[in-house]
C-alpha cells in the first residue's frame, strides 16, 4: 500500500499520516457495558473508518492496472473482447464486487489465480469464495466446465443474478424480469398506513423512497410500457387511498400532479420520462465523452458517434444498445446546433436554424422528403456563404431568412452541439423530465 502511494505521488508526509492510521489500530471489547482490554488487528482499519473505502478503492485500483497488463498478451487467456476493435476487458470493479473474465482453459486459470494469490499476498485482502460463483459459456464442454470448477473450488451457476439490484440477462427481456420493482414497491406500502399520513407526508414517501427504488435499473434498460405503468400505479393509489384495498377517485389528474411545482403540480415525476432521461444521459456520455472506457467499447463495437444517429439496429445487437436507439428522437428533439463547416448537420432532422427542425416547421413528412441524409454542408458556398439558389428551390421565404440570420466561420470549423433545455448547454436528467 505505502510503496504504491509513492508511485501515485503522494507526498511522503501524506504517506506518513496513512501508515500511522493502518498501524496504530486497536480494538477493545465492551463487556458489561464496560471496556476490557486492547487487541492489535493484523490489517485493516476501525470499522466504519471513512478512510477505509479510499484506501480499499487505491487496493483495487493495483489488482485492475495488474488485470490490465496481462490482459495485453493475447496468450494469458485474460480478458474478453466484444468486438474485434475492442480492447480486452480482464475485469470490472465496482466497491468490494469483482467481475474477471478469463478463458476456460488451465493455463489461463493458473495465471488468473497465480495473480490473486500474489494479490491478497500483498494487500492483505482476502477472496471469499462462498460468495464467488463461476458462470461459463454455453459452448464450454463439460469437461473444462469441470476443470475450471475444481480449480477455483468455486460453484458453477447459470445466471450472474442480480447486480446492484438490477437483474442480468442475456437477450431481450419480458416484464417479469423486472417483477421484482414492482413488488419492493408493493412491499414498502405494507409497512407504510397511509391513513396515518397528510397529503405532506404522503409526498415525501414517494419521492425520497418508491421514486428512488428503480433507479439504478432505469439507467440501463428501457422498461416495459406495462412495468412503469405499474410503478405509477403504485404511487397514485397510496397517494390518494387510505389502504390499498379501500376505493377513492383521484381529485386531480396524474399528468398534472407530475408536474414540477412551478407549473401547478407536486413535483411527482412519471417512470416512463425518466427511465427515457437516464437512457439520453448514457447517450449523452457516448456524444461527448469519448475518453470513458465505456464508451471506448461501445464505439469499438457499434460505431463512432457521429454514426450514432444513422445507426440501424441489427439482430445481434446488445438490448441496451437497442434501447439506447429508441431514444434517438428525443436527443434529436433536445439537441441544439451551431453551424461549422456543416458536415455533421442534417439539412432537414436537426434543430440547426431555429428551436424546431426544417421538417416540423413545415410540418412535413419526413418519409416523404426527397433525400433524408442532406447536410447543411450542401448548401454552404467554397467562399463560405449561403447558396441562396439552392435553397429557395427547397424552403419558403420565412426559413431562407432565418438561415440567412445564421454567420458562417471562414475557417473550417466543426460542427458543436448543446443540450437546449438547459440554461448551461450540458446535458441534466431534470431537463430531461420535464
Amino acid at each position: 500500500m505505502l510503496s504504491y502511494l509513492h508511485q501515485l505521488g503522494f507526498h511522503d508526509t501524506w504517506v506518513r499520516w496513512i501508515q500511522e492510521c493502518i498501524s496504530t489500530v486497536s480494538y477493545s471489547l465492551i463487556i458489561n457495558n464496560e471496556p476490557h482490554g486492547f487487541f492489535t488487528p493484523t490489517r485493516g482499519l476501525r470499522q466504519g473508518d471513512p478512510l477505509s473505502p479510499y484506501l480499499f478503492i487505491i487496493c483495487m485500483d493495483v489488482l485492475d492496472r495488474r488485470l490490465h497488463s496481462l490482459a495485453l498478451n493475447a496468450k494469458s487467456g485474460l480478458g474478453i473482447k466484444i468486438a474485434p476493435a475492442a480492447s480486452r476487458i480482464p475485469c470490472l470493479l465496482f466497491a468490494d464486487d469483482s467481475l474477471l473474465f478469463c478463458k476456460a482453459t488451465m493455463q489461463a486459470c493458473q495465471t488468473l489465480k497465480a495473480e490473486l494469490d500474489f494479490f491478497c499476498a500483498q494487500s492483505g485482502q482476502l477472496i471469499n469464495f462462498q460468495k464467488s460463483s463461476i458462470m461459463l459459456s454455453k459452448n464450454t464442454c463439460n469437461l473444462a466446465k469441470h476443470a475450471v470448477g475444481s480449480f477455483f473450488n468455486i460453484p458453477h451457476s447459470s445466471a450472474l443474478g442480480k447486480y446492484l439490484g438490477c437483474s442480468l440477462f442475456q437477450g431481450r427481456p419480458s416484464a417479469n424480469h423486472f417483477i421484482n420493482l414492482t413488488s419492493k414497491a408493493a412491499s414498502k406500502l405494507d409497512s407504510w398506513k397511509a391513513k396515518c399520513f397528510s397529503k405532506v407526508g404522503r409526498i415525501v414517501l414517494i419521492q425520497s423512497n418508491l421514486e428512488s427504488l428503480p433507479t439504478h435499473t432505469l439507467q440501463c434498460y428501457k422498461l416495459p410500457t406495462r412495468v412503469t405503468d405499474q410503478l405509477d400505479r403504485i404511487n397514485r393509489d397510496f397517494f390518494w387511498k387510505a389502504s390499498p384495498s379501500a376505493r377513492g377517485m383521484p381529485l386531480v389528474a396524474w399528468d398534472t400532479i407530475c408536474r414540477p411545482k412551478k407549473f401547478g403540480g407536486l413535483g411527482f415525476r412519471k417512470t416512463a420520462p425518466v427511465n427515457t432521461a437516464f437512457l439520453t444521459k448514457l447517450v449523452w456520455k457516448i456524444l461527448t465523452q469519448e475518453d470513458n472506457y465505456w464508451v471506448q467499447q461501445i464505439i469499438a463495437k457499434y460505431g463512432a458517434p457521429e454514426q450514432f444517429f444513422d445507426s440501424r439496429p441489427k439482430s445481434t445487437d446488445s438490448w441496451v444498445w437497442k434501447c439506447l436507439l429508441r431514444v434517438r428522437p428525443f436527443i434529436q428533439q433536445g439537441i441544439r446546433w451551431k453551424v461549422g463547416n456543416g458536415h455533421s448537420i442534417r439539412f432537414w432532422t436537426d434543430n440547426w436554424c431555429s428551436e424546431d427542425s426544417i421538417v416540423s416547421m413545415l410540418s412535413l413528412d419526413p418519409s416523404a422528403l426527397p433525400d433524408a441524409t442532406t447536410r447543411v454542408r450542401d448548401f454552404i458556398t467554397p467562399t463560405k456563404q449561403w447558396d441562396t439558389n439552392k435553397l429557395r428551390q427547397l424552403v419558403p421565404s420565412h426559413v431562407l431568412q432565418l438561415i440567412h440570420q445564421i454567420p458562417l466561420p471562414l475557417t473550417d470549423v466543426s460542427d458543436s452541439f448543446c443540450w437546449g433545455y438547459s440554461g448551461s448547454g450540458e446535458f441534466t436528467t431534470k431537463s430531461a423530465i420535464w
